[in-house]
């Protein structure tokens, strides 16, 4: 064999096996899916101040922690890695707290939002201590008519592709 018949036949057997490498390594990671005692919830996530969504698509927002994150440049589905995460585990990683004394004011590391403000989880009074837990829903709206607004936001659902995870299935 010459020369250049050699190195093309190294190369496509080189292919070949690369080719075959990552199929069977996909395959695998696919069927073992989520490994026992492994989480992986999804929850609603939605702030609003004076009628206006806020964005939390920036990077500084996602990613910010393996056990609990926003990912993929959207804001409204938290991901849950970990068991024992709490809501209040969730918004320290995207520098967001909720003040009150005198009035509610949502912090966020570059604006403050002061004034009527309701915070609503599943329909109830929002507890930071709650562990999230899979199809939760947690909205913070401030401004007129705060609490009808966090009220309609309860009544969403989640996405078919975030509803719950089965062992075997990635997402």
């Amino acid at each position: 064999m010459n020369r250049r018949k050699y190195t093309v036949t190294v190369i496509i057997t080189s292919i070949i096996l690369g080719l075959t490498a990552g199929i069977t390594l996909n395959t695998d990671i696919v069927e073992k899916g989520l490994q026992e005692g492994e989480t992986h919830e999804h929850a609603l996530f939605y702030m609003e101040v004076n009628k206006t969504p806020l964005n939390l698509r920036a990077d500084r927002f996602q990613l910010q922690d393996r056990d609990v994150h926003l990912e993929n440049n959207r804001s409204r589905i938290v991901h849950k890695h970990a068991e024992g995460i709490s809501w209040g585990d969730f918004l320290d990683t995207v520098n967001i707290s909720i003040e009150r004394e005198n009035q509610t004011c949502i912090e966020m590391p570059e604006n403050s939002y002061c004034g009527n403000t309701t915070v609503l989880l599943n329909g109830e009074e929002f507890d930071r201590q709650k562990e999230i837990r899979q199809g939760d829903r947690l909205a913070i709206v401030q401004g007129t008519n705060s609490k009808e607004r966090a009220e309609a936001y309860m009544e969403l659902t989640m996405p078919e592709e975030y509803r719950k995870i089965e062992p075997g299935r990635m997402v």
